[in-house]
């Protein structure tokens, strides 16, 4: 699962179906992402204050009266809920692409047996991969790391709003992991992928 959509849809289709109100342009949304990456096709949320002047290419959940001139917003009372919300209405329909591409392994990686490693995931020069490791998609490792037996990366993480119910609704994450060069990962540790960007660990 990647943050971008199988096929665009619009931003009135999306308000329509969260019963809220589109105010300004109705553009295409191609994928979800941060705030400060949002650009043409993308849709963010912004918690208080006016939408920033350079998100106002994208489409974004933010109170009424947060709208900059130009911007595309869905209003909402709770943008971070009805951005979750709208995760799930698109993981419906049309779904968020996959990852397609095989594993990109250096020769030199060294895996060990009972291992899985999704697509999207690439692994630099001189890296060890223990046994009964789960590598998942959008995945980077470095060169010359040492994946001990048992970890799991990439795994989705814990981030829940309560719904206007009450209920716990889980973000979906939707992000990868970039480990950097020289890194150590102890046996039987996970590390889960952001929500929308990447986990990071630094060489």
């Amino acid at each position: 699962m990647t943050t971008r959509l199988k096929e665009a849809v619009s931003a009135r289709w999306l308000s329509e179906r969260l019963g809220l109100e589109l105010l300004g342009e109705d553009r295409e949304i191609l994928e979800v992402c941060m705030l400060d990456k949002l650009g043409a096709g993308g849709l963010s949320f912004v918690l208080r204050g006016r939408v920033p002047e350079s998100a106002v290419a994208g489409t974004i959940f933010a109170p009424a009266g947060s709208v900059s001139p130009g911007a595309s917003v869905i209003a909402s009372a709770n943008p971070r809920l009805d951005f979750i919300r709208a995760q799930h209405v698109l993981d419906g329909s049309p779904g968020f692409a996959p990852a397609v591409d095989p594993p990109a392994l250096h020769p030199s990686v060294k895996v060990g047996p009972n291992t899985t490693i999704e697509n999207g995931v690439e692994i630099g020069e001189g890296t060890r991969i223990g046994s009964s490791v789960v590598i998942k998609a959008g995945t980077r490792i470095g060169r010359w790391c040492d994946i001990k037996s048992g970890a799991i990366i990439g795994e989705p993480g814990f981030g829940f709003e309560s719904d206007y119910d009450g209920k716990p609704i889980k973000m979906l994450h939707l992000g990868g992991v970039r480990i950097g060069d020289y890194v150590e990962i102890g046996a039987l540790n996970t590390i889960v992928r952001g929500a929308l960007g990447d986990t990071v660990l630094e060489d």
